[in-house]
């Protein structure tokens, strides 16, 4: 299915948009940060600072003035990251699903930036495509999922393309227009041509709907245009659905809420106060404080923590878990001083409350509490006497900004340079050596000696300088962030200096980085940069700078209210205008305007409506008022305890059958899926393959395929299980399913199945007519009447096999049964596809569902199983 509709053309369109967008923006970085080893968050990451910047040393006077005018940046597309997708796909779906994705690649420190300059990769595309295949067939394997964006009966056109409106809106965070919703109405009807069966091919073409919204680029892009701003005639603003997504994936990492789009279609978030207000609530919520974490892990440059390694002879107890550990240290404390608490952010380089697990716990040197397990998180104060303080002195940092063997004062005094107060560091001269020299044998040095030494050179001191002092001070901690009275056996100083604040130990170090103006704009910066998705510019460092001074004065540290603050802010709201099109753009809407500056007013603009117990109509947008509601044929009526067809009357006139295992409550009897016998169904190969990837096609392999139809019947959730194909088409296959009441399925030994019959041993034969009849042996021996198929699962010596007492056994011959299908011969096939149609035949002229076999055969004669 995936293959025969492969939309290329919107995968092409991810390219085109992408590449007009780079050559649309100056914002486009070709080198992407290298992955492993000892990554400076400082530098390529996180530096590349603009005009305006601070530099090390400098006074605070650096700073940008607030009086400096602000140049907004032009719209551009922001990619969802791969957490972002499943995170949406979860919240619109309930599917968590396995599928790949390539790994989101960080620029200038954040994923965010990277996500909204660099290219989208072929790999990706790929990726995508293959992502959203598999998300359609998983909510077209769940019954009730498909009822709930589709409620509507087979070939009722005008209900597929309203609840099309509705839930693509969901899924594009815009409303989809005319044009778009016709041309996904074509493919519908394209792929529903494809098969001959109504009720198969109307389930494949909403499948396909799915697929393809999902690799449209308005899924997988944050898509922003603007419109034209009537506050502000030199500026645009974001509309109210590029608000809501924006705030949204700030806050949550997800797709908006209800209330979040219902606040957009009123117009509430181009409003001051219901901005302000929705950005509260999404605040409150436990998804920002879970989501925003994500921000600091990568703020401190965690996310490299997962490609460091260590001495392992040194380091024995280094491990994934244990690096794991230290990550959800530092999420921990972010979440507990900014959102449990709303403390100053300045505790986060002050507190000593650590969240620790038993690796860790055994790291710091402190007991597990009685009762827990080695698994279970716990909230201590570190020992007293260690003088960690807060993020300086954890594992992780101390560990991501050390060597594989021994400590590294200048990775971890640049972390707290460029890192946390956000002073660029010079790159070493060219041509300078950077290594420390060797220590002569039987000489003992410390680090700090040996750095003091390599710093005499005057080439090498104007950097060090910068550097070393704020990194002595953590010294008492080894590569692995663990507490020392010594190095290679000597004393260890660890006296330091903040640009003229002497320091003594990770606690003063962090007290005075605290202290310092710098880490307030340092935080504001690096937050304003995560929210917009690009490297702040010199025309935004005068926004910066008011932001930072509500920061610190008027919400006295507190990251919520700055977060607030930077949400409300023109760089997040606002934006620079694109003068091509000159007073007039964005996206059209239903208010009479020409918005979009092509000359037509209100054109091709749709939505969903209510016309009556429906709701599957649709209305046009006709000179800014919406039209009629117009709607189709009135849906039949099913038993269901609703009005389908509107009429007034509840589960009337039903046209009732015999209750089969599809979860529905077919005789309307009050019960489902009671005395169900057996039941045939209509399902793609497609589908049987996400139940056995093996089975795949009528070529397929027959074990695979027993698998395959087995859990499909399973899932139909009345148990027992279920053989086929007894028709098969190009692309679907019918199966026949025999519920838990009608079935006794038994685990047997392939040595057993060979008592039966000698070469169903496993070896020689492990599916076929010398198995059949083993099978039929075993079960009607076993349970005295009835027959049995299978194997239905196997081992390397074992099998799984479904016993059907009430199966009728049905002697008839190859000559009969080759006038069902012409192939089911004596003397050609005489098992196979083609007689597993001749068998169906047979038993359905006989007033069966459906039937299995031969179960044994001998010369023309053929016995076969029949089962109501």
């Amino acid at each position: 299915m995936a293959s025969m509709f492969r939309p290329l053309s919107l995968c092409a369109c991810i390219f085109l948009i992408v590449a007009c967008q780079s050559e649309s923006t100056t914002r486009v970085s070709t080198t992407p940060p290298q992955a492993g080893g000892l990554v400076d968050v400082a530098g390529e990451e996180m530096g590349d600072h603009q005009a305006g910047e601070i530099g090390a040393g400098q006074s605070q006077g650096g700073q940008a003035s607030p009086e400096r005018p602000v140049l907004l940046e032009p719209a551009t597309l922001h990619r969802l990251s791969a957490g972002e997708i499943r995170s949406t796909i979860n919240q619109l779906f309930g599917i968590n699903t396995a599928s790949p994705l390539e790994p989101d690649t960080r620029l200038h420190g954040f994923t965010r930036v990277a996500n909204a300059e660099l290219t989208l990769s072929p790999l990706l595309t790929e990726q995508v495509e293959a992502f959203s295949w598999e998300v359609a067939r998983e909510v077209f394997a769940s019954p009730e999922l498909n009822d709930t964006l589709f409620p509507c009966s087979v070939g009722q056109e005008q209900c597929v393309m309203s609840s099309l409106l509705r839930w693509g809106y969901q899924v594009w965070r815009r409303p989809l227009n005319a044009v778009e919703a016709d041309a996904l109405m074509a493919l519908y009807r394209q792929v529903k041509s494809e098969f001959i069966d109504l009720s198969l091919g109307e389930a494949q073409a909403r499948e396909a709907l799915i697929a393809i919204l999902l690799q449209s680029p308005d899924f997988v892009f944050r898509v922003e245009v603007g419109e034209p701003d009537p506050e502000q005639t030199l500026t645009w603003r974001y509309t109210n659905d590029e608000m809501a997504s924006r705030l949204s994936y700030l806050v949550w990492g997800r797709a908006p809420d209800q209330e979040l789009l219902e606040a957009a279609a009123l117009g509430a978030l181009t409003d001051d106060d219901g901005l302000r207000r929705q950005a509260e609530r999404l605040l409150g919520h436990p998804y920002a404080a879970e989501h925003l974490a994500q921000f600091f892990d990568e703020f401190i440059g965690l996310p490299n923590l997962d490609a460091v390694s260590k001495d392992v002879v040194s380091f024995p107890e280094y491990s994934d878990r244990l690096r794991s550990s230290m990550r959800e240290e530092i999420a921990q404390l972010f979440r507990d001083v900014v959102f449990e608490r709303e403390a100053d952010a300045r505790e986060l380089l002050t507190s000593e409350r650590a969240s620790l697990d038993a690796p860790l716990a055994a790291l710091y040197g402190v007991e597990l509490p009685a009762g827990l397990s080695e698994s279970e998180r716990f909230w201590v104060d570190l020992p007293s006497e260690q003088a960690r303080g807060g993020l300086i002195g954890r594992a992780g940092p101390l560990s991501l900004f050390a060597h594989a063997t021994v400590t590294s004062p200048t990775y971890r005094g640049r972390f707290v340079r460029s890192g946390l107060l956000c002073q660029d560091v010079p790159p070493p001269p060219e041509g300078v050596v950077t290594e420390l020299e060797e220590v002569s044998e039987g000489e003992a040095q410390t680090m700090r000696q040996r750095l003091e030494q390599h710093a005499q050179d005057p080439v090498c001191a104007s950097c060090h300088n910068l550097m070393d002092p704020l990194g002595y001070p953590l010294e008492r901690f080894d590569p692995i962030g663990r507490w020392r009275m010594s190095d290679h056996g000597l004393p260890i100083d660890s006296s330091g200096d903040l640009d003229g604040v002497s320091v003594d130990g990770a606690r003063e170090l962090a007290q005075a980085v605290a202290d310092s103006p710098y880490y307030a704009d340092c935080m504001t910066r690096r937050l304003y940069r995560y929210a917009v998705g690009h490297l702040e510019t010199d025309g935004e460092m005068s926004l910066i700078a008011e932001l930072t001074d509500r920061f610190v004065n008027e919400g006295n540290y507190r990251i919520k209210s700055l977060i607030i603050e930077l949400i409300m802010s023109d760089g997040f709201r606002r934006l620079k205008a694109p003068t091509q099109l000159g007073e007039c753009g964005g996206i059209e809407r239903c208010d009479g305007i020409d918005n979009d500056c092509d000359g037509e007013i209100d054109e091709h603009v749709i939505q969903a409506c209510e016309e009556d117990c429906r709701g599957d109509g649709v209305q046009y947008c006709e000179a800014g008022a919406w039209g009629g509601c117009q709607t189709g044929e009135a849906p039949a009526e099913r038993c269901d305890g609703i009005d389908n067809d509107c009429d007034g009357g509840i589960d009337e006139d039903l046209d009732l059958a015999d209750e089969v295992c599809d979860g529905v409550d077919n005789d309307c009897d009050g019960d489902i899926d009671e005395e169900v016998g057996a039941s045939a169904h209509e399902v793609s190969f497609e589908r049987l393959s996400l139940y056995h990837s093996g089975c795949q096609s009528t070529a397929s392999g027959r074990g695979e395929c027993n698998a395959a139809i087995n859990r499909f019947c399973q899932s139909l959730g009345c148990g027992g299980s279920g053989f086929g194909p007894v028709e098969v088409g190009p692309v679907t296959a019918r199966v026949v399913c025999v519920p838990e009441v009608l079935t006794d399925i038994q685990q047997v030994t392939f040595q057993s199945l060979a008592e039966r019959h000698g070469v169903c041993d496993g070896q020689r034969e492990r599916y076929g007519p010398n198995c059949n009849a083993a099978i039929h042996r075993h079960c009607s021996q076993t349970i005295m009447q009835g027959s049995g198929f299978g194997p239905l699962e196997q081992g390397p010596d074992h099998a799984a096999v479904a016993c059907v007492p009430q199966a009728e056994v049905v002697h008839t011959t190859y000559t009969e049964l080759s006038t069902f299908h012409g192939s089911c011969q004596q003397d050609g096939e005489r098992i196979g596809y083609q007689c597993n149609a001749a068998i169906n035949r047979l038993c359905r002229q006989r007033n069966f569902v459906s039937g299995w076999g031969p179960i044994e055969n001998s010369g023309d004669v053929a016995i076969v199983a029949c089962v109501r």
